[in-house]
């Protein structure tokens, strides 16, 4: 049987209770592992008046929130000493978290999914999509649920 080696995490979060459950889960498995976490945001533009988003700063302001988010959630949802830093990112979040993943090499993603349905889930969730798209295994978190492992 052949080893599985988990040298590096990719956690895309949105800021939502999911996703820190998500967080909290690829903590611990980093840990275990000694693999590096790679938090992720990823900022769709805005429906309205795209074009203008560069001109206005729309970009630079997200992007200076969410890495004061990804800094604070690394500092109290990360073991200080484990490997860990974040990226921000624009565009569609199913296409931009596989292709970060792709580019890191990353062995896992660790996604939380918010079990939507009826219309919503038509539409199609980020995580359904990034499933179809990665090029890496995808573990996937619900909400609700005890999401940190237990040594047996």
């Amino acid at each position: 049987m052949q080893q599985v080696a988990i040298r590096r995490i990719v956690v895309p979060l949105d800021f939502s209770d999911p996703a820190l459950g998500a967080l909290s889960y690829a903590a611990s498995l980093g840990q275990t592992f000694g693999a590096e976490l790679v938090l992720t945001y990823v900022a769709e533009p805005p429906p309205f008046a795209p074009d203008l988003t560069e001109s206005h700063g729309y970009e630079q302001r997200v992007a200076a929130r969410a890495e004061a988010n990804l800094r604070e959630l690394t500092q109290t949802h990360v073991d200080q000493g484990a490997k860990a830093r974040y990226v921000v990112r624009f565009g569609r979040p199913a296409q931009e978290i596989a292709a970060l993943a792709r580019e890191e090499q990353a062995d896992l993603i660790i996604i939380a999914t918010h079990g939507r349905s009826g219309l919503k889930h038509l539409v199609g969730s980020v995580t359904e999509k990034l499933v179809r798209l990665a090029s890496c295994p995808v573990l996937v978190t619900h909400h609700g649920r005890d999401q940190t492992p237990q040594p047996d």
